[in-house]
């Protein structure tokens, strides 16, 4: 996990984050955007003691790629998949009410969207 470029630059995510509304994060395929930046966020806020209202939705293009990014992040947090980190696809979901990072398809988040327009109790969303 440290190995990956954005460990690097760990901390100036975390604080854009607190400090802005929307930011956007830029880099090469496999440089740990996806599987890293949620968990970012989440250790900053569990840093500040404030993990448990985490609640981050995040988005990828395939069903596959959702799985696949919800099973490292779970791995990397030690976790089984549907704990802490989850996923959700059509027809398909694996999360508990632990869940703080959930990886969905973009169809799945669009319905969500549909029904509930605020997308209450979501703090983060990475799309």
């Amino acid at each position: 996990r440290q190995s990956l470029p954005a460990w690097s630059l760990r901390e100036r995510i975390q604080r854009a984050v607190r400090e802005n509304q929307v930011i956007v994060v830029e880099g090469e395929t496999g440089c740990g955007k996806s599987t890293q930046v949620p968990q970012f966020i989440l250790e900053d806020w569990v840093a500040r003691g404030e993990g448990g209202v985490v609640n981050l939705l995040m988005t990828q293009p395939r069903r596959i790629s959702a799985i696949g990014v919800s099973e490292r992040i779970a791995s990397e947090m030690d976790c089984n998949i549907g704990d802490l980190a989850g996923y959700s696809i059509r027809l398909e979901s694996k999360k508990s009410a632990r869940t703080k990072i959930l990886v969905c398809t973009t169809g799945v988040v669009l319905r969500r969207l549909e029904a509930d327009r605020s997308m209450h109790g979501v703090t983060h969303v990475v799309v």
